[in-house]
């Protein structure tokens, strides 16, 4: 069954809340509340929730939609980016005031150069919801492209892509690896996390 057209939209206090309350369960890692909540707040267009769209006969009522799944990618010019991928910076360091690729900032169209920007994939989940089952397919790829879309509709140059793996259902990467794809050279590679 091919997945139905999504909907999206900003990502809610109530979803970001349970997003961080289930890494916090799954790693003890330094995270703070604070700084998942500056991720979202400096790239809003980079942290999306997703629906199945209302019933027939509800359509418009937001109300009914069925939340299936919400992303979080974080927007890093090319120099945080790579110093993630180094391992010189840790993903629970990263600063979105002076890491983050910024709307309207060094623009093609102010006469500067497009920043260059890695995405780096920080949560994606899609959610045990009954409406969804055997509906959607594949949410990850989805919603990932879905930032991507947002992200280059920004003029930013995009020069990869990363995410650390979590080893869900709908991951293509096993627990503790980072994938890579590099697009100034075209390559994709999984490294393990020593």
């Amino acid at each position: 069954m091919l997945t139905p057209p999504l909907e999206t939209g900003p990502m809610t206090d109530e979803v970001l809340r349970g997003i961080f309350a289930s890494d916090q369960d799954m790693y003890p890692a330094p995270l703070t509340w604070e700084r998942l909540r500056s991720w979202t707040a400096a790239a809003p267009d980079m942290a999306t929730c997703f629906y199945l769209p209302a019933p027939e006969g509800d359509e418009g009522r937001a109300d009914r939609r069925s939340l299936v799944g919400a992303v979080i990618v974080l927007p890093l010019l090319a120099h945080a980016w790579r110093d993630l991928l180094a391992g010189r910076v840790k993903e629970t360091d990263v600063d979105a005031e002076s890491m983050f690729a910024r709307d309207g900032v060094n623009n093609e169209d102010d006469g500067g150069p497009r920043p260059e920007v890695g995405l780096h994939v920080f949560h994606v989940e899609r959610f045990d919801v009954p409406a969804a089952h055997g509906r959607v397919r594949g949410f990850a790829n989805l919603s990932v492209r879905a930032v991507a879309a947002a992200a280059e509709g920004k003029g930013w140059k995009i020069i990869g892509h990363s995410a650390w793996g979590g080893g869900g259902d709908d991951d293509d990467v096993g627990d503790g690896y980072l994938t890579v794809l590099d697009s100034a050279h075209g390559d994709a590679r999984r490294e393990a996390v020593l």
